[in-house]
Order: structure tokens, then C-alpha cells, then sequence
């Protein structure tokens, strides 16, 4: 099952690092962000600094995504450790996350954000308690 959860969130962090990389583009950023997912409420601007730090997330997301794939032939021991760094990444995704909820510049897409956050946040610790037990 833990390497169900390996392969899970490694290719969503794939499709995410994608999905970032085309928000290099403001129009489509604009479109994902705001009409499809309604994450935000006001059009969306890339900004004078935000290709940058779209790039770093697109490849940091990229990276995690072939961590979490290779990690499935890795040691148990090994695993546990790229897990509890999944559950780092998303329990700081999801602070991140409850500390806005009250800025108005967000939409509804805010709260599934959380709670597919929480899912998979869950999923890992049911992973880990397999590898553990």
C-alpha cells in the first residue's frame, strides 16, 4: 500500500510541476487559478519575480515527483524518510493555507486545496504506519 502512495503522489507532483511550469504564461495562470479552480478572486499576475519562484516550484514539484517514484524500490527505512518529508512538505502547504483563509483574494478553491492536503497528509500516515508496524 505504501508504494500505492509513492506512485500516487509522485505522479500528482508531476502533474503539478506541469501544471506550474504552463502558469509561466499569465493568461493560463489566470485561467487555472481563478475561472477553472477559483483558487483566487482578482486576476492573476506572474509579477516581476514570480517566474522565478514559479520555476523553483515547478522543479522542486519535479523533483519530489522522481524521489517519490524511485523510492519505490527503495529500503522501508529509506521510504519512511521520503514520507515523512511528503508529510513536511504538505503540513507547511497546509499552515500556509489555513493562515489565508480569511484574506478576501481567495475563493472557494482555497478549501479544496485543504482538503486534498489533509488527504493526502492521511494517506501518508497510514503508509507510514504500514512501514512502521
Amino acid at each position: 500500500m505504501e508504494s500505492y502512495f509513492l506512485l500516487a503522489i509522485g505522479c500528482w507532483n508531476l502533474i503539478g510541476s506541469i501544471v506550474l511550469y504552463f502558469m509561466l504564461n499569465p493568461a493560463i495562470a489566470d485561467k487555472i487559478l481563478r475561472q477553472w479552480i477559483e483558487l483566487i478572486t482578482v486576476p492573476y499576475e506572474v509579477g516581476k519575480y514570480g517566474s522565478l519562484w514559479l520555476v523553483w516550484a515547478a522543479s522542486t514539484n519535479m523533483f519530489f515527483s522522481v524521489i517519490n517514484v524511485l523510492a519505490i524500490h527503495w529500503a522501508r527505512a529509506s521510504q519512511v524518510v521520503v514520507i515523512c518529508g511528503d508529510l513536511f512538505v504538505y503540513g507547511i502547504l497546509l499552515l500556509s493555507m489555513i493562515v489565508v483563509l480569511n484574506d478576501k483574494g481567495y475563493g472557494r478553491g482555497l478549501y479544496i486545496s485543504i482538503f486534498l492536503s489533509i488527504f493526502w497528509m492521511l494517506w501518508a500516515v497510514y503508509s507510514l504506519f504500514l512501514l512502521l508496524s
